[in-house]
């Protein structure tokens, strides 16, 4: 019975660890492309342990981009253009790593800073008007967007 006891103290100790409690992990971890679903979401080989690789669903921390089944032509048109700079940026470097890795609202993915040969890809799809700065609740309406610079253009 003592050892019993002694056993789920210690099962207890270790899954109160800071490392399972924390709802945010800082990293580095390090990863392999495996491909880009669209503008914001990967699917990468990230090693967590010892040689030891999660494939997960990533998506970009930060950001929003138009979506590839979008509610109109311009927001399609512009997704396609986001997941194709997205892949090239990943594709073409050499190493890869994410930071400030958490759970997504979503189950089955993380929501994480993902750097490109140390650049970060949150901060290069927006330099590139790709994407929108995002921190939860109402995301852009990129279709809106389209009709808004069109009758500015329209009326100048």
């Amino acid at each position: 019975m003592k050892d019993l006891i002694l056993t789920a103290f210690i099962i207890f100790l270790g899954l109160t660890h800071p490392a399972y409690c924390a709802s945010q992990l800082k990293g580095p971890y390090s990863g392999e492309l495996v491909r880009v679903i669209d503008g914001d979401t990967i699917v990468a080989h990230i090693d967590i342990w010892l040689n030891q690789k999660l494939t997960i669903h990533i998506r970009l921390r930060g950001i929003d981009t138009p979506e590839i089944r979008g509610d109109c032509k311009h927001e399609k048109q512009l997704a396609l253009k986001a997941k194709s700079h997205l892949t090239n940026l990943l594709q073409n470097a050499e190493n890869l790593t994410l930071s400030d890795v958490s759970n997504d609202k979503f189950g089955g993915r993380v929501v994480a800073y993902v750097y490109a040969n140390n650049i970060n890809t949150s901060h290069a799809m927006i330099e590139n008007n790709l994407a929108t700065s995002y921190k939860g609740g109402h995301k852009h309406d990129w279709c809106e967007s389209n009709l808004n610079a069109t009758a500015n253009h329209l009326q100048n």
